[in-house]
């Protein structure tokens, strides 16, 4: 992943490059780290470390700043629920018919991560006898999304609507994702 990584932030860096020579006239010369750019990938649990001066523990699929905001088991699969304002809560409660704990405060997300557990588990709770279509097309508005083992995610219609999947040769392979238009 870092390397892979490495490379996109390189061709970022050198369109930032051209830009810049091309509006002031100055060449660049880059310089980039796998090591920065693991770092780089670790930007959440990073700063909260470096803030709060203490290393985090293990989360999985959790983000540790917004509650609900991981992978949750349906019936058919995983799932990734993203909350993140108190507003998608609210749409989430109501779309999946959560049932809240008396005198849970968790209107509002520093409630919910607070309660992560209990918060987590009720969400898991509503889940867990639906199929991941079916908290799809309930949660509009909310950011969520199948979690899809890879050959699931190269036969979906958008791999196959946008071409991410093609044939060379009889040899089928992951396609570029830059497509240029003239």
């Amino acid at each position: 992943v870092i390397d892979v990584a490495t490379g996109l932030h390189a061709g970022a860096a050198v369109l930032a490059a051209l830009f810049r020579r091309e509006r002031e006239g100055v060449g660049s010369r880059l310089t980039l780290s796998l090591w920065d750019c693991a770092l780089d990938l670790l930007i959440n649990q990073a700063q909260n470390a470096l803030v709060g001066g203490s290393n985090p523990g293990r989360m999985g699929t959790a983000h540790p700043n917004l509650v609900p905001y991981r992978a949750f088991q349906a019936a058919d699969g995983d799932v990734a629920i993203a909350v993140g304002s108190d507003a998608q809560w609210a749409k989430l409660v109501a779309a999946l018919e959560v049932t809240l704990p008396e005198g849970a405060e968790w209107a509002t997300n520093p409630g919910r991560v607070t309660d992560r557990e209990r918060v987590e588990a009720c969400v898991a709770q509503a889940v867990a006898h639906l199929t991941r279509a079916e908290v799809e097309s309930r949660l509009i508005g909310v950011p969520c999304a199948p979690v899809n083992h890879i050959l699931e995610a190269m036969d979906d219609a958008q791999a196959k609507a946008t071409g991410a999947r093609i044939e060379t040769e009889g040899v089928p392979h992951v396609a570029s994702p830059h497509r240029f238009h003239v």
